[in-house]
């Protein structure tokens, strides 16, 4: 249940076609608090904690209150899905599925479309865009250089089949052609 709860999280929200993200989410914390016994809490949780216990305290004495406790509410949700990533990708077939995932969402939709988009000319003084978060050139060309990441990741291991590593090295130009269009 974490990781299918985490796989839609990761795929409406890298696509940004469908508003279940929060629904995903919420799926996999179900699914972890029915199995707490493998729960793991590593280091870098507990800095996110620190960090975020730390951002409370000074929130009373900043210049916008307000503001600085918006901006919390969002460092507690990337310590909830940090959580759910550490706990949900389990196994070294869970973390290349999730991979493949990323990979496939971004292809099908922000890639797909900055490249369509471009294409066709519409693009911001000549960069590519797509919409939405992606309407930003640079939003879009950081994103894909760590989808970038993820590609090479299963291009470069060995053990994959030869075709998964081909169809993946064709994604990375796919991606690659993007970050170059974004001129970022």
């Amino acid at each position: 249940i974490p990781f299918v709860g985490l796989a839609i999280f990761t795929f409406c929200a890298v696509s940004q076609r469908w508003p279940l993200a929060e629904v995903g989410i919420i799926a996999a914390l179900v699914g972890l608090a029915l199995r707490t016994r493998e729960l793991q809490f590593p280091a870098p949780f507990w800095w996110g904690v620190t960090f975020l216990v730390w951002g409370l305290l000074t929130s009373f004495f900043a210049m916008s209150p307000e503001l600085a406790r918006e901006t919390l509410i969002e460092r507690l949700k990337s310590i909830i899905i940090f959580f759910v990533v550490m706990n949900a990708l389990q196994t070294e077939k869970q973390l290349r599925l999730y991979l493949l995932l990323v990979l496939g969402a971004f292809m099908i939709y922000p890639a797909r479309g900055a490249l369509l988009n471009y294409v066709h000319g519409y693009t911001l003084f000549g960069r590519a865009i797509w919409n939405k978060t992606y309407a930003n050139p640079n939003d879009l060309g950081a994103v894909a250089l760590l989808t970038m990441g993820a590609a090479l990741a299963i291009v470069t291991r060995k053990s994959e089949r030869m075709s998964m590593r081909w169809g993946v090295a064709s994604c990375a130009v796919g991606i690659l052609t993007v970050v170059l269009l974004t001129q970022s």
